[in-house]
C-alpha cells in the first residue's frame, strides 16, 4: 500500500490526504507488537515468557514473527491509509472508510457501493 501511494504521488496520481506510510507491516505480514503494523494491531502474537532454568538463569524465549498484523474496519479509528482493510482513513474523521466513486483505489474491495477498481479509481 505504501508503495502504492508513493508511486500515485510520483505520477501525480494522489490524493491531498494520501498519507505515505514507511516502517510499518501491512495485513497479513507477521508481527511479535502490535506497534510493528500500519494498524497497530499484531493478531495471534505471543507475549514473551521467561524460561526459568534451573542454572539460577533466566531465558527468554522468542517466537519469531508468531503473529499476523491485522488491518481495521470501516469506523475504527486510524492515523494512515496503511491501517484500514478498504485502504482510506477519512482526513476529517479519522476513521476507516471505503472509497467513494472517482476516487483513489488499489482494489475493487477498497471502493464503496460494489464499485470497481478500474485504473486506480473506484468507478460504477
Amino acid at each position: 500500500m505504501a508503495l502504492v501511494s508513493l508511486a500515485r504521488a510520483d505520477l501525480g496520481l494522489a490524493a491531498a490526504d494520501d498519507v505515505l506510510v514507511e516502517g510499518c507491516r501491512l495485513k497479513g505480514d507477521r508481527c511479535n507488537k502490535n506497534k510493528q503494523c500500519c494498524s497497530n494491531k499484531c493478531g495471534g502474537h505471543k507475549r514473551h515468557k521467561k524460561k526459568h532454568d534451573h542454572g539460577g538463569s533466566n531465558k527468554h524465549r522468542h517466537k519469531k514473527g508468531s503473529g499476523e498484523c491485522k488491518c481495521l474496519g470501516s469506523g475504527s479509528k486510524c492515523s494512515n491509509d496503511a491501517a484500514c482493510c478498504k485502504g482510506r482513513c477519512d482526513s476529517k474523521e479519522r476513521r476507516c472508510r471505503c472509497v467513494p466513486a472517482n476516487e483513489i483505489c488499489n482494489k475493487d474491495e477498497d471502493c464503496c457501493d460494489r464499485r470497481k477498481c478500474d485504473s486506480g479509481f473506484c468507478k460504477t
